[in-house]
């Protein structure tokens, strides 16, 4: 992220086939921000109206062992 023009002002999640989710929150991210990392899933968010918005999200996110695989 370091050589990414404007990374201050991103927040970016990475989600692996194995592990937590990893998220990056630049130290210009506008506004209100916050983030929630969950055993399957994480959220991020700018310019909320309250930073409790992606902890909700993950709250009520579905397991990953509730999805039936198609492959």
């Amino acid at each position: 992220m370091a050589s990414t023009k404007h990374a201050a002002w991103r927040q970016l999640i990475l989600v692996g086939q194995h592990g937590k989710p990893v998220i990056y929150t630049g130290e210009q991210t506008l506004g209100i921000y916050a983030q929630a990392i969950g055993e399957d899933c994480a959220a991020v968010g700018n310019l909320l109206a309250h930073a409790g918005i992606p902890l909700g999200s993950i709250l009520q996110a579905p397991k990953a062992d509730d999805y039936v695989s198609v492959e």
